[in-house]
């Protein structure tokens, strides 16, 4: 089940990054905040479903149509410093095609990392239903750029299709691991979005 409390802590994050440019850049601490309000909801900080019921099953997939799903996706070094940004899933349900784009990143001490991240994966809807395999396998790359030096980046998403209150498919979330290229610095962590 879905915490209605947890829900009213992620209504009222996204009542802070609402009604701007999506590219506008954010402050850490607001993409911060709202990302773990999502995050909370879907998985733990390992990636995996809380609830492994929740996960979609082949039969809960529309034949056809499209959805957008916004979000974020939150990972940290092996310091304990954190790099967050937002994420757009577009989902093609006729083509079972998904693009994803990662933008406004921004770095726990480091500030604003400009760029975006892009990349295409197949839509695996056969998937265990509770939660050892996953529905999406995308893998985004960019350049991200940080005080002018810019850093080829790669950012892993694995990660299931979940229901939501009213929608057997509302929310996809998962591990992400990101590389930003700077002196082998990985970042591990999670990613949520909803449509």
């Amino acid at each position: 089940m879905i915490n209605p409390f947890t829900a009213l802590a992620v209504a009222a994050s996204t009542l802070v990054l609402g009604g701007c440019d999506p590219l506008e850049p954010r402050s850490f601490a607001d993409i911060d905040a709202a990302a773990t309000a999502l995050r909370s909801k879907y998985v733990d900080l390992d990636g995996n479903p809380p609830v492994p019921g929740n996960v979609a099953q082949e039969s809960d997939f529309p034949p056809s149509g499209a959805a957008s799903y916004q979000g974020f996706i939150s990972a940290d070094d092996m310091a304990g410093n954190r790099l967050v940004g937002e994420l757009t899933l577009d989902v093609s349900f006729l083509t079972d095609n998904v693009d994803g784009t990662a933008y406004n990143f921004q770095h726990e001490t480091d500030g604003t990392y400009t760029g975006t991240l892009t990349g295409s994966a197949d839509l695996a809807r056969d998937q265990d239903p509770m939660g050892t395999g996953v529905h999406l396998d995308l893998l985004l790359l960019g350049i991200l750029t940080n005080n002018g030096t810019g850093y080829a980046t790669s950012a892993a998403l694995n990660g299931n299709f979940q229901e939501t209150f009213t929608d057997p498919i509302g929310a996809i979330a998962g591990a992400a691991d990101i590389d930003t290229g700077i002196n082998g610095t990985t970042y591990d962590g999670t990613f949520a979005a909803e449509r």
